[in-house]
């Protein structure tokens, strides 16, 4: 019997140490192995636009964003959902363009970009804030106790989307979406120019602006997207046209005298912008314009091509091609 257990645990402690030995190869093995493609690129260091080198051990997935359209939208493109937004309540959940994101999900509004709410940040937990260089460098030791903070240039990554969205994807590491992202815009662009050039006249002009309660409007810059003659859909103002920005009264309206004319408003759950719109734009000088005589005049949500943003350009370029492919 003695002998019978002597050979059994003879046996079992042969059987522990080949099952040591090969966990012990297995571990070896295992940690010859090459690190996976996500692993190779965490953690990464990137320096913001003020200069700091922010150290991100792994890919962000709790992100808050101090502004409200730009960097909220990139992140949307990119497949990495803020979970906190600047103005979010008034704007990001409320406009067109981001609906079939913000619907049944719950991204909070952390307060206005020029004054977030710190305590409410603090409550999401973030594992990442990003911020604007122009509003928020003062606020830079707050944020970071609250999280790692990036800071972009707001006016540098807004007029330059691909830029915008380059910068994003780079702090993501998600290089490779981000030149996806680009591409598909790139050639949704290009398709839809084509479209309008069979469905829009040679010599009738188009205007993109807002109209606030004095009855004046303000045009938006001819480089967005639908008139950018170079990178854009191509449709064509009215000449004189300012270079940049300005604000013109009924009178210089009717100057410029386009023959479609989109004024954007918040056409959220509340109307009370668009009502002002159409309450202010009445009587002979109004009517003489060809727009509103040719019944060419488009209220619209301001979420279309808001601040050129990947998915705000990507809603706006379909609601375009449709209001001309149903106006003509």
């Amino acid at each position: 019997m003695n002998r019978v257990w002597g050979l059994a645990g003879t046996f079992i402690l042969l059987t522990m140490f080949m099952l040591g030995c090969g966990a012990s190869e297995k571990n070896k093995q295992e940690a010859n192995q090459p690190a996976t493609k996500e692993e190779q690129i965490w953690p990464r260091t990137y320096v913001d636009a003020l200069g700091h080198e922010v150290v991100l051990d792994k890919q962000p997935q709790k992100i808050v964003t101090l502004m409200h359209v730009l960097f909220p939208d990139i992140l949307l493109a990119l497949g990495s959902e803020p979970i906190g937004v600047a103005g979010a309540d008034a704007m990001f959940n409320q406009w067109e363009a981001y609906q079939s994101y913000t619907q049944g999900k719950e991204i909070v509004d952390i307060g206005e970009y020029d004054s977030p709410n710190l305590e409410k940040i603090l409550e999401l937990e973030p594992d990442l804030i990003i911020a604007a260089s122009e509003y928020h460098a003062d606020a830079y030791n707050q944020l970071k106790a609250i999280a790692p903070v990036v800071y972009l240039g707001y006016m540098e990554t807004g007029g330059d989307r691909n830029l915008g969205i380059r910068e994003v994807a780079k702090i993501l590491g998600k290089e490779t979406e981000g030149e996806a992202v680009i591409a598909n815009l790139d050639h949704k662009i290009a398709e839809a120019r084509k479209k309008l050039q069979d469905l829009v006249g040679a010599d009738e002009t188009v205007i993109f602006c807002t109209a606030n309660s004095d009855g004046n409007f303000w045009l938006y810059n001819k480089n967005i997207t639908p008139t950018n003659q170079e990178t854009g859909l191509g449709l064509k103002v009215p000449e004189p046209y300012p270079d940049g920005e300005d604000l013109v009264g009924l009178e210089g309206m009717t100057v410029l005298n386009p023959d479609y004319l989109f004024i954007f408003v918040d056409k959220s759950s509340d109307t009370t912008s668009e009502t002002m719109v159409k309450e202010q734009l009445k009587g002979p000088v109004w009517d003489s314009i060809n727009a509103v005589k040719n019944d060419r005049v488009f209220i619209v949500d301001r979420s279309w091509f808001a601040r050129e943003a990947p998915v705000a350009t990507d809603y706006g370029i379909d609601a375009i091609v449709d209001i001309f492919s149903k106006a003509n």
